[in-house]
């Protein structure tokens, strides 16, 4: 199956761990930013859900500049939202975890997107 049939199938709101969590087979590399800015709903719900298994990925796909850009101020608000509870609510999936670094530079630049610093 490829990226485009396998993300055709997707059910934006019940987006499945076992396909996203592979970095080297995740289909949503290949989305363009208006389809990532659709499925980030189905995203967050998957990192809340799955932080200890998704938190590395979710943040990947923060991390590229092009999608940030993309985001609408009140779309960044809302990651930074999910940012901070990620880290008030999920030590143990950070605890250690070279993401936390990621997650921090990530929040700064969702800050500057939001328009705000907080």
């Amino acid at each position: 199956m490829n990226h485009e049939t396998e993300m055709q199938a997707f059910d934006p709101d019940r987006l499945p761990l076992a396909q996203l969590n592979n970095p080297g087979w995740d289909p949503i590399c290949f989305a363009s930013n208006a389809a990532f800015g659709y499925l980030l709903p189905g995203l967050v719900k998957l990192v809340l859900t799955f932080a200890d298994d998704y938190i590395d990925q979710f943040l990947f796909h923060l991390e590229q500049k092009e999608r940030l850009t993309a985001l609408a101020p009140a779309q960044a608000h809302a990651l930074i939202e999910v940012l901070d509870f990620l880290l008030l609510h999920e030590a143990a999936a950070l605890e250690n975890n070279p993401a936390v670094d990621d997650l921090s530079r990530t929040r700064e630049k969702l800050e500057r997107q939001a328009g705000h610093v907080s």
